[in-house]
């Protein structure tokens, strides 16, 4: 019993020595900005601008930068502020037209060069069902278009399909019902779709370059990554399939994004740095041009 006690004093007496060392929480993130704008000749120009703040925390948008566009063809531009980080530019570029992006701002002052990419149509789009492996029998997709030899391209296709949710009743009948979209789940085996590794991080969208086919008329074919499946309460009504010529630094941000969104949800990788063209800062201003095919579907 005695020994007992005087382990009990001993512990007391340690506990007294110890001191508490405050924890100081300093921020890890840097003082710079988060620009993005996609810049296509079929649209106004938009742009977004925020300082970079923790995961947790909510945007600190930037009001009160200062953009502007200097083109070669059309002379010099201002974006106005529209509130919560957003500026627009009520004016609208053409495809192959040199532009100069410049932000000026406390935290950041850059001059971002842009060569918006050559139009792209899409010539004729054929639909047909199909087996792969591990899907099963699905529809695939085969896509005709023209690429340009005087440039380097980068693409980037996906699809949105519509659908309809209904609610049922008890005796399963259509109560009411609720229009929807999002995007369509695809994969390909093409090689230029597979020599891009990246593509292994999403089934939403395929990216590639056209180091194979250069100057021709392209047939590329890819398919649906999960099969149809008829259902009482979903009706899919509707499928857009966008073909996009981007430039080099939307397909670098693309890539390391899917990339890194991806790798965040693994407990054995390190997640990619996401790739953008913002000195000293983060995000990305690009351009693109892009073409659409709507599938109307039978149910």
């Amino acid at each position: 019993m005695l020994k007992y006690l005087k382990y009990c004093l001993l512990l007391i007496c340690l506990q007294s020595c110890i001191d508490e060392v405050p924890i100081i929480q300093k921020s890890e993130s840097p003082k710079s900005l988060v620009i993005h704008s996609f810049i296509n000749p079929d649209s106004f120009v938009g742009a977004t601008v925020s300082e970079v703040s923790e995961i947790t925390n909510p945007y600190n948008w930037i009001n009160n930068a200062n953009l502007t566009i200097l083109s070669k063809a059309k002379g010099l531009f201002s974006f106005g502020n529209f509130g919560n980080g957003k500026y627009q530019l009520n004016q609208n570029f053409l495809p192959n037209d040199s532009l100069k992006f410049q932000i000026t701002h406390s935290l950041l002052n850059d001059i971002i060069p842009i060569k918006i990419p050559s139009r792209i149509h899409i010539k004729r789009l054929d639909t047909f069902t199909t087996l792969i492996s591990n899907v099963g029998k699905t529809k695939a997709y085969r896509i005709y278009f023209k690429d340009s030899a005087y440039n380097t391209n980068c693409y980037r296709i996906y699809g949105i399909r519509h659908f309809k949710k209904y609610t049922i009743d008890a005796v399963l009948g259509k109560v009411d019902s609720f229009l929807y979209e999002d995007k369509l789940p695809i994969g390909g085996t093409e090689v230029c779709f597979l020599r891009n590794s990246y593509n292994n991080y999403t089934t939403k969208e395929i990216l590639f370059n056209d180091e194979i086919i250069n100057g021709t008329e392209s047939r590329l074919v890819f398919y649906e990554t999960l099969p149809r499946v008829k259902s009482k309460s979903i009706v899919l009504y509707q499928i857009d399939i966008y073909l996009e010529n981007i430039d080099i630094n939307i397909f670098n941000y693309l890539n390391s994004r899917n990339a890194h969104i991806w790798q965040q949800n693994s407990i054995t990788q390190l997640p990619t740095s996401v790739i953008g063209n913002i000195s000293n800062g983060f995000g990305v201003v690009g351009g693109y041009t892009n073409d659409v095919i709507r599938i109307k579907l039978k149910n």
